[in-house]
């Protein structure tokens, strides 16, 4: 891992692609880590910085208030009628996937294969 001078991005040192929440325990356990645990690293500090230290620690930037009232003054809250943007965007990806598997069924091009759908295929399309 080389470590590139002047690499600060949120508060913590850039050493290739890792911060410094995944280098340091890289370098004191002699471990490597992988890219999705740095990840999984990085959104626990982000998460416990954005939920713990600003709005009780720092109280920034709305000065001393419940958590709960900072985050929905963030924007981090459940909408009234959440339920009707979830259905918008399960009909919006079924209209999109039906209009690709029309237009692969009409090229004459299409032909099913269920082995190469695995579960990722199905939760992200």
């Amino acid at each position: 891992m080389k470590y590139t001078p002047g690499g600060h991005f949120g508060g913590a040192w850039l050493a290739d692609d890792r911060l410094l929440f995944c280098m340091v325990p890289e370098k004191l356990l002699t471990i490597d880590l992988s890219k999705i645990t740095c990840s999984v690293i990085n959104l626990l500090v982000g998460c416990f910085g954005v939920l713990i230290l600003f709005p009780k620690i720092y109280r920034a930037p709305f000065g001393p208030v419940p958590v709960r009232q900072y985050l929905k003054r963030i924007g981090l809250f459940l909408p009234n009628g959440a339920w009707r943007h979830i259905l918008l965007g399960i009909v919006l990806a079924a209209c999109t996937l039906s209009g690709m598997l029309a237009a692969s069924i009409l090229t004459g091009r299409y032909a099913l294969d269920w082995s190469t759908i695995n579960p990722g295929h199905i939760l992200f399309s």
